[in-house]
């Protein structure tokens, strides 16, 4: 019999929905090892979830039941039964290239509402499902864009440029595309990625909160792998012996995940407006936030 583990989930309030999705994802590591079973009636936790991981349990009389795998066919129970993808619920889908690009924009978007700063509040828009994140990696991302197109809702979309100029952004060919569409909004970032948005002072502090010590000298670049120079640095803190550049490339490449995931959950948490507008000086978060504002806006026309 398998051990049960019981996740009470949280009410309506934001901060219940923090630790929830906190929660959420310390089960989803803690699968890789052992087999975790979750029920709900969230239809926020079932999209976040990969079709493979999802069953649904159909009662087929009185006494038997089958247990469907997620697919078209049980997709479309779960949304029948959970409101997976409400008719008038939904005001804007947000595209990004990963998981870790929705824990920053979460956090930011946190972060800024706390200071008084006027942005969606997108903890509590995906909660009430007014919002939904899908998370796909570049030319996949690319790809699913005509697929939510005849569901007739504004669409946000955010690459990560990758390349550094003169070079255009790796998928501008994409974003022209996507922004010819009426209601769609299609950018990429100004800098490398999501965690060069970071300032060094949130990082210490992030690891400073957990018992760390790690010291960063000096600002990132725009273009810098910050995940993996933060990895780095840990390592050559820490009492290994191995030199970093003498790791195999899958543990280097384990350390570079384990930053990655860390940096967009807690130390966007340790950012203040003071230290966004120190490492964005040119304001790209905040038109991030302006460009979906106005996409509902334009959405909630006629």
């Amino acid at each position: 019999m398998l051990p049960v583990l019981e996740v009470p989930l949280p009410g309506k309030a934001p901060c219940g929905l923090t630790r929830w999705k906190e929660a959420f994802e310390a089960l989803c590591d803690l699968s890789l090892e052992s087999q975790v079973v979750i029920s709900t009636h969230t239809p926020m936790l079932a999209r976040s979830l990969p079709d493979s991981n999802l069953r649904y349990i159909q009662m087929d009389g009185h006494d038997t039941r089958k247990i469907l795998v997620g697919g078209k066919y049980t997709n479309e129970l779960f949304a029948k039964a959970l409101g997976v993808l409400p008719d008038n619920g939904v005001k804007l889908f947000v595209g990004v290239e990963g998981k870790h690009d929705i824990s920053f924009l979460l956090g930011i978007s946190e972060v800024l509402r706390r200071e008084g700063i006027d942005v969606l509040d997108l903890q509590n828009m995906e909660l009430e499902g007014e919002l939904i994140f899908f998370p796909l990696g570049g030319s996949t991302l690319a790809i699913w864009t005509s697929r939510l197109q005849n569901l007739h809702r504004p669409e946000f979309h955010l690459f990560d440029r990758d390349t550094e100029p003169p070079k255009q952004p790796k998928y501008k060919t994409q974003i022209d595309e996507i922004n010819e569409r009426e209601k769609c909004t299609a950018r990429s970032t100004l800098k490398k990625e999501m965690e060069n948005y970071l300032h060094k002072d949130a990082i210490m502090q992030a690891y400073a909160d957990t018992g760390t010590t790690v010291t960063i000298p000096a600002a990132f670049g725009p273009f810098d792998d910050v995940p993996r120079k933060v990895a780095e640095l840990l390592h050559s803190a820490s009492v290994s012996t191995t030199p970093w550049e003498e790791l195999a490339e899958d543990k280097r490449d384990e350390k570079e995940s384990r930053v990655k995931r860390f940096l967009n959950s807690a130390a966007v948490k340790r950012m203040t407006k003071t230290m966004l507008d120190e490492v964005d000086s040119d304001g790209d978060v905040l038109a991030w936030f302006e460009d979906m504002k106005q996409l509902i806006a334009a959405g909630a026309g006629p």
